[in-house]
């Protein structure tokens, strides 16, 4: 088992927070700080093609996927098989 120095990148969970603020703030209307929705936003990243990943996110294998990574997973794995797929 690895110690916290020494985390292999294999084992990170690509997750970050991103300030995606959009200056919605008008006189009638004030800003919100940290209440605001659009203040700390998470994006997860797909562990297997780094991309983010819009909507579901699959675990598999103890990977964070998105769905075109699992179904490439569940192939080359063999759980599945490609025939009649795409």
């Amino acid at each position: 088992m690895a110690s916290a120095l020494q985390v292999d990148k294999e084992e990170l969970m690509a997750r970050r927070y991103e300030n995606d603020c959009c200056d919605c703030a008008v006189p009638g209307y004030p800003c919100l700080g940290s209440a605001c929705p659009n203040r700390n936003v998470l994006y997860i990243s797909c562990d297997k093609c780094d991309e983010d990943i819009d909507g579901e996110v699959y675990i598999y294998d103890g990977k964070e996927c998105c769905k075109d990574c699992l179904l490439d997973a569940l192939i080359e794995d063999g759980v599945i098989k490609k025939e009649g797929l795409r």
